[in-house]
Parts: C-alpha cells; structure tokens; sequence
C-alpha cells in the first residue's frame, strides 16, 4: 500500500524543498484527492524532470481517473526515468513508485512460521521496556491521533535534526500502525546519516521483530 501525504505548504518548500509552483501543484492535487509519497516528493527538486512533469497540464486535468497505465504513458512521453504507479485507495488516489509498492508487498508477507529443525522462530533483542510494559506501550500507541502519527512520518523521511528523529523512531515502534508500515519507516532510517538514528532504527526493527 503506497502512503501519501498531505503535507503543508511549509513542508514542500522547506522540507522537501520544492518550488512555490509545484507547492500550488500539489495543492490543486490534493484538493482533487490526489496525494503522492514522500519518496515521489522528495524527487521532485526544482528544475528536475520530475518537477517538470508533475507541472504538466495532464496530470492536474486528468487527476480524477489517473490510473497506473495512464501515468506511465504520460511519464514515458516525457522520458522521465521513474516507473510511477497510482493506487486507487477509494477514498483517494496515491502516485508513487511501483518498488514502493513492490517493497510493501514484502513487508506485508507473513514470516516463516518455523525454522529448518521444526523450531518456532521468535524475535531476537527485543527492547526491554516494550517487553516490560506491553500494556503502556499499546495505550500511548492507541491515544496518537493520525496527524501525530503523519508528523512522526515526516520527521523520520525528511526531519534533519537527529535528536527528533530518534524521538520519531521511538514512537513510530508503538504507534497504531500496521507492521510493514513501521518496517518501511524504519528501514529508511537505517541508511540515516547519523549513527545515533541509525542505531534507534536498528533497535526498532529488532523490537518489531523484523531485524533477520
């Protein structure tokens, strides 16, 4: 499942350092139901192809009924070297990359139930305060609000200070999200530049159980 975002104009200027042309851009999208990843964002730099096709006339006219196959016309006419996809969420549309998709996939699938020698396999170091206090952890997970959990998203793709992405990493463990969502999150930290964030990271995966 691909996670769009509804971002503030601040954040795309600032954050993802977009131009105040695109930021209008993705402004008449979302306003039309369209969101895209933070990935796809993070692509689309001034002056880029990217930027270049999102500003097309098409894909704002043609946001309403923009499909998977429709995009990557669009994209292979303007040589833009990205496999695009659009997933129908109902609700809303979301344009990301198809390894996106392809990498929540893999997250989703259930781990093997046993080992070769017939033993169950259990999660290795897991934290020892989540171990400790399950109920705590479930009940401040549970109480985040969905723009709680959205900030905490952002300040872990985009965030620069590492203090707060460390902050981010440790509730984005016990937030009320799906496992491969926190996966995905995680596994974005572990190429961070700081050694501290990429430690909170290879911590969360370990308490998650995803760490093999």
């Amino acid at each position: 499942m691909l996670e769009g975002i509804r971002p503030t104009k601040a954040d795309l200027t600032g954050r993802f350092g977009l131009s105040q042309r695109l930021s209008v851009r993705i402004g008449a999208l979302l306003a039309s139901k369209v969101e895209l990843t933070a990935t796809v964002l993070e692509s689309a730099k001034p002056g880029s192809p990217v930027e270049a096709f999102f500003l097309r006339r098409e894909i704002l006219a043609e946001a309403a009924s923009l499909d998977t196959d429709r995009i990557q016309t669009l994209a292979a006419d303007a040589k833009l070297d990205l496999d695009l996809a659009v997933e129908d969420q109902g609700a809303r549309r979301v344009i990301g990359l198809e390894e996106e998709l392809a990498a929540a996939a893999d997250f989703a699938a259930p781990p093997p139930a046993l080992s070769g020698n017939g033993l169950a396999l259990m999660p290795i170091d897991v934290d020892p305060m989540l171990a400790l206090m399950p109920a705590a952890g479930a009940l401040a997970g549970a109480s985040m609000s969905a723009d709680d959990v959205a900030k905490l998203k952002l300040t872990i793709l985009t965030g620069v200070e590492p203090k707060a992405k460390i902050e981010a990493l440790r509730k984005i463990v016990i937030a009320a999200l799906p496992q491969n969502e926190k996966g995905m999150l995680l596994l974005r930290a572990i190429s961070d530049e700081s050694p501290e964030v990429r430690a909170e990271a290879a911590a969360g995966l370990r308490a998650l159980g995803l760490d093999d």
